[in-house]
């Protein structure tokens, strides 16, 4: 348990001064990267860390606490390209089906 738990703080101690730096993990805008490190880190704070871990990673707590604020679909759309679209879907609101165009 310990040696994962060192293997974590150290994966996130790197991840925290990239964030510390970066509002996201790529670019000046949310990614896919972005959506895939933060729902890791839900899990990973949820299940492994506490309050103090949480004080120890303030940048990654607010990276995280960025993804997973509400988005503006509008916005997202005016992004919109082949390669994203799977970010698009993930952040789409709730809808009983997904038309494809």
């Amino acid at each position: 348990y310990l040696d994962a738990r060192n293997n974590y703080y150290r994966i996130f101690t790197i991840l925290e001064n990239h964030l510390r730096q970066h509002t996201y993990m790529v670019g000046h805008q949310l990614t896919i990267a972005d959506i895939s490190v933060a729902v890791i880190l839900v899990f990973a704070f949820r299940l492994c860390f506490g309050e103090k871990d949480r004080q120890r990673f303030p940048s990654i707590v607010r990276h995280t606490l960025t993804v997973a604020s509400p988005v503006s679909y509008t916005h997202l759309r005016a992004h919109e390209t082949g390669r994203n679209l799977v970010c698009r879907l993930l952040l789409e609101k709730k809808k009983t089906h997904i038309t494809y165009k």
